[in-house]
């Protein structure tokens, strides 16, 4: 089973539920969960630590196994495809994950070159200057400097590795992104470099995008629809803006004004004190 680069994905989570512990101390983190991402799709997933939000990213690419319910990419199911190397190669060539903590994604040994290089090898069987020319393209997208690539992760700063960590998912041109908490462990600044980055290169290329994170205003600023995630369960689900501006439930209401509370501390420490004269 093979999907050409044009070819619309869809990837279904149905009744997927995520249990963790022994049978006399059980742990829910995902719910009886139904979600959909596909290459057309440019979705956000919010929610607090321990919402089930990160569990349910693992379960889509297949890091984590649901206790119940399946997922499936184009009907096949996941749990059978990455039985196989074809079906592996497969999943991974259309779906690509990017986690928070680059630090333990990279080997310290191998450098940036050889992270990058390693799925258009492995999953593309992309070698020599073709696969040297795929991953400057990358890099020019990301706006990074070709000359770190001799480097070792340690050795590039956490917002530069967590563009090297984009562009070894994007280098072997997959049809769906899940990105979970990419941007929250890196300076405001940079934050907004790497959002606007990846908003655009979703939609000039129809990469669909899952979003998953903590933070509503980056969430908001690179999707077209926000799910909303607490005790494992999905509460709200909408557009964008229709959930910001017009949030249904009480839960989603209540990270709204957390957050503008924290906006306007931040804005009142920011401002000027003294007496005017």
């Amino acid at each position: 089973m093979s999907w050409n680069s044009d070819a619309y994905i869809s990837l279904l989570a149905q009744g997927v539920r995520k249990e963790y512990g022994s049978r006399s101390a059980r742990f829910t983190a995902v719910e009886t969960v139904d979600f959909e991402i596909t290459s057309a799709s440019a979705i956000g997933v919010v929610g607090e630590s321990g919402s089930g939000k990160s569990t349910l990213s693992k379960m889509l690419v297949g890091l984590e196994r649901p206790t119940s319910g399946r997922i499936t990419l184009n009907g096949a199911n996941i749990a059978q495809l990455l039985h196989f190397r074809g079906g592996r190669q497969d999943m991974r060539t259309s779906v690509q994950y990017v986690a928070q903590d680059t630090a333990s994604s990279f080997d310290p040994r191998r450098t940036l070159r050889d992270a990058v290089a390693t799925p258009l090898r492995t999953l593309r069987g992309i070698t020599g200057s073709e696969a040297e020319d795929r991953i400057e393209a990358v890099l020019r997208v990301l706006m990074l400097d070709p000359r770190q690539l001799d480097r070792l992760p340690h050795e590039v700063s956490g917002g530069q590795r967590q563009r090297f960590s984009l562009a070894r998912a994007l280098v072997v041109g997959p049809r769906i992104l899940i990105c979970d908490e990419v941007v929250s462990a890196l300076d405001v600044s940079v934050q907004g470099s790497v959002l606007n980055t990846l908003k655009d290169y979703c939609e000039n290329r129809d990469v669909g995008l899952a979003f998953v994170s903590h933070g509503l205003p980056a969430t908001a600023f690179v999707t077209k629809e926000l799910v909303v995630m607490r005790h494992g369960h999905i509460v709200e689900r909408g557009e964008t803006s229709q959930v910001i501006n017009a949030p249904s439930h009480p839960y989603t209401v209540t990270l709204l004004e957390a957050y503008r509370r924290r906006r306007t501390a931040a804005t009142s420490a920011a401002a000027p004190t003294g007496h005017a004269r």
